[in-house]
């Protein structure tokens, strides 16, 4: 079993393999990225596999082929699809592992499970740059050229100041629906625990809707 508790320490380097028959053979894949880190995985419907990483302030997006058709590197990847204001900051409330082996900017990919073309991307950054530690909102970008380009950016995480970590994207019906924590309540002196789980939706033609 191999000793992971110098993860953090030296170049970790990301791969990836693939299985075509439920999980009893596995073909080696590709090198993911020797700069970028937290890897997030999703197959779109052509069975093109993305990858999201980020490195600093930086978020790629890597695709592959299928798992079919080798699982190699496609031309003209890893792109940059989003720089950070910030990433999400350290110390956070009820948190003794912050940013030790993670990234709570958690930057995650979700394709259209109807459209192989579009794709979102969602991530959280700290959206007063410079404070130590600030607060954060919840982005999604919007792909419809199989991640070459992200041209529309959405804010889905409503106008309070607060903290907010740990977004996770799915899709469905042509929307994106991200997930994550959220420390407003802490401004108002609530009685729980301080934390909830929102969910919001980045709609492809309609906007945002915050929940």
């Amino acid at each position: 079993v191999a000793d992971c508790r110098g993860i953090n320490s030296g170049s970790p380097v990301s791969w990836m393999s693939c299985s075509e028959d439920n999980g009893v053979n596995w073909r080696p894949g590709p090198h993911i990225s020797s700069t970028a880190d937290f890897p997030r995985v999703a197959v779109g419907l052509d069975g093109s596999v993305y990858v999201v990483t980020i490195s600093g302030k930086l978020i790629y997006l890597n695709r592959f082929t299928s798992c079919a058709n080798g699982l190699t590197p496609e031309v003209g990847f890893p792109v940059p699809v989003a720089t950070l204001n910030d990433i999400v900051k350290c110390p956070v409330p009820g948190l003794d592992r912050c940013n030790d082996g993670n990234t709570l900017s958690s930057p995650t990919v979700a394709p259209d499970p109807k459209d192989a073309n579009h794709l979102f991307v969602a991530f959280a950054e700290n959206d007063m740059p410079g404070s130590e530690p600030g607060s954060e909102r919840i982005v999604v970008i919007e792909s419809r050229d199989r991640g070459v380009t992200f041209p529309r950016r959405t804010t889905i995480s409503g106008p309070t100041s607060a903290r907010r970590f740990m977004p996770w994207a799915c899709s469905t019906n042509g929307d994106a629906w991200v997930g994550w924590y959220d420390r407003r309540a802490a401004l108002t002196g609530a009685s729980n625990d301080l934390t909830d789980y929102f969910i919001g939706s980045a709609k492809s033609t309609s906007g945002a809707s915050p929940r």
